[in-house]
Order: C-alpha cells, then structure tokens, then sequence
C-alpha cells in the first residue's frame, strides 16, 4: 500500500513554491515600472513570503533556510533598482524633450560611436516612418549600428508606457491594442473576488455606516445619501452611492462641511458603493466613474470612451498616481493612466494599486 504520509509535505513544497514564484514574478513586474519605489516592492514581496511561510513551515525547516526566499526576492528588487537599463535617443524633440529633462541618463545619438554601451535606442514615430523608406540616410546607418550591438529599438510611447505607467493620447498602437484584448477569465474571477469581498466588507462595516449615516443626519440633516448618475461599463448609466459630504450655500455653491472633510480624507464616505460593487456596477480596482455630463464631446478628451472597456472602480491606477481631475486637461492626463491599466490589468497591478490606497487612506490624502 503507498505510503500516505507524504502528501502534505509534498503539498506544502508546492504550494510554497507558486507563491514565491508568484511574488518573484512580482517583483520582476512591479521593478519595470520607474514610478514604482523599490521600497514598495520590498514589502510586496515581504507580504508574498508570509503567505508561503505557513506551507514552507510543515516541513519543519531550518530557522534561516525559512528566511532565504525573502532575503533573495529583496536581493533582486535591489538589483532591478541599480541595473537599469542605458538609454539613448537621437533627438530631443517633442516627446523626447519631455523624457530627456525628466531623465538626466538618457544620452544623446550623433554617431555610430554614441551607440557604445547603450541597451535600448529610443526612436520617435517620426523616425520609424523614415526607416520605412528606401533612401539611405543617417538614422539608417545608426540603426544598422546599434543592431549590430544588440541594442534594442523602441518606440518613446513604449518607453513612456512601460516606465511611467501611462498611454500617450498619439499612440494608436496601444489603443488599437485596447480595442482588440480580451480577458474573459480574469475579468470573471476578478467579478467572483470583489462579490465575495465587497459583501464581507459590507457585514464589517455596517455598523460604522449606519454610525456615520446618524452622525451626518444630526449634524447635516437631509439627505444623508449622495446619489449620481455615472457612466458604467460599456456606457451603462447607474446611480453611484456615497455618504453626503457637501451643503449648499445661499448662493449655490457646494461647501464640504467638517465631518465631511473628515470622511472623505478617511475615504468613509465612499463605503456605500460597497453595494454598487454587489450589484455589478462596478469593481474594487478600475477607472474611476466619471459623472455623465462631464462625458460629452465637448468635456470629455478624446478617446475618453475607452474607460468604459471595465467595470469602474472605487480605486485605480490613476487615482494612486496622479491629483483630482478637475479639469479637462486633467481628465486627458489621467485617461493616460486609466488607459494603461485597461491594457496590463492583473491581479499583480491591482495587488499594487490596492497597496497604494491604503497607504493613501492611513496618511489622509484626499483624492476625487
């Protein structure tokens, strides 16, 4: 008869192994990103550990084997962090311009003999339609270079996306890439996550809610409930659901009272959309539902639509790294990083914008 007792030691190997294979993964994912701080990625990985160490533990292991894992995944998150890659570019105009005053490492290409040393070539759309013709020029023979030396060619929308976290309204490849992706399966367990957590959340919180509810009764009178109409997934209007935070003055203008400072600091007055969750109106992480009449032609940038590929979010990408949106420019901006989201949305990026928040909720940064 086959020995039976080995099973949940070779249970525990496994399942320890996928999760630090999962957080190393992570920490590769999140150190590509430059607005990614290698001290976030240390706890991330930090917290990925823990969550192998109950399996790891069974095997009864030496004290300093157990800690090894983390050690390494802390080693290589500094080791992401001191080996970037050398970059280069032949101009500094228009996108470039903006790369070169934020970077101070980007070089500039005149000659073949700049390319020494250099891992990726940054090239503007501009140049990669003149590489598509047939006439000999300088960028060619560059190009030709820097092939030889094995160094990567890249689009600045690329180099934009990849280590700031944001699409660039000009780059169509992108939004194209938008257009045609479909996650099925993540959107579907992402839906069945935020259900099963969105009603344990509602039961913890209940009482706060109703607590809160009361106090702004007392103290702001009716309503106690904030209710707008917002646009959902694939335009669907719905009824967002806050705590009331706002008084009308004498002459019409909105006035955030005490309490409501306080609640939207804390971020309690958006508790509420734990039901809008529930009911599918939106999800735990995504683009923030914008209200219907700042989504028309002449208010909404262009392309704004595309926000509206998920299911909204009560946080997201763009709400941990960029200010309120209260003007179109800002919209665009932040579109950029909604955009970004839509088209590398994991369970790794939403483990890292709900790490964001909360440090958000814990120092009281307000964000719309």
């Amino acid at each position: 008869m086959a020995d039976t007792s080995i099973y949940p030691a070779v249970t525990a190997v496994i399942f320890g192994a996928l999760v630090l294979l999962w957080t190393a993964f992570l920490v590769l994912k999140f150190r590509r990103l430059a607005t990614v701080r290698s001290w976030e990625v240390t706890i991330l990985s930090l917290l990925g550990c823990a969550l192998a160490l109950p399996f790891v533990a069974v095997l009864s292991l030496p004290f300093p084997l157990i800690f090894a894992a983390p050690v390494l995944l802390i080693l290589l998150n500094h080791f992401y962090t001191l080996r970037q890659p050398r970059i280069g570019a032949r101009n500094s105009h228009g996108l470039l311009q903006t790369v070169f005053r934020r970077e101070k490492k980007v070089k500039t290409i005149s000659s073949p003999a700049d390319l020494e040393g250099i891992d990726e070539f940054i090239l503007s759309p501009e140049e990669f339609e003149a590489l598509q013709r047939d006439e000999p020029t300088e960028l060619k023979g560059l190009v030709s270079r820097a092939l030889q030396l094995d160094v990567s060619l890249i689009s600045i929308f690329d180099y934009i996306q990849r280590t700031y976290g944001y699409v660039h309204s000009e780059d169509r490849l992108s939004i194209d890439k938008l257009r045609m992706q479909r996650q099925k399966t993540f959107s579907l367990s992402k839906r069945l996550i935020d259900s099963l957590l969105a009603l344990i959340l509602l039961i913890v919180t209940l009482p706060l809610i109703v607590f809160v509810a009361l106090l702004c009764l007392l103290l702001q009178g009716r309503p106690v409930f904030f209710r707008q109409t917002r646009l959902g997934k694939g335009g669907r209007k719905f009824e967002i659901l806050k705590i009331r935070t706002m008084l009308h003055d004498m002459q019409g203008d909105e006035i955030v009272t005490p309490i409501g400072q306080f609640l939207r600091a804390t971020h309690i007055d958006e508790l509420p959309q734990l039901l809008n969750i529930l009911k599918g109106d939106m999800a735990f992480i995504g683009p923030r539902p914008e209200w219907v009449l700042l989504t028309t032609p002449e208010e909404a940038p262009e392309n704004y639509w595309m926000r509206q590929a998920v299911r909204p979010g009560l946080t997201g990408w763009a709400q941990v790294n960029y200010r309120p949106s209260n003007t179109r420019f800002r919209r665009r901006r932040k579109l950029g990083y909604d955009l970004f989201y839509i088209n590398n949305r994991s369970v790794f990026l939403d483990v890292l914008i709900w790490f964001r928040t909360i440090l958000k909720i814990m120092t009281l940064r307000v964000e719309n």
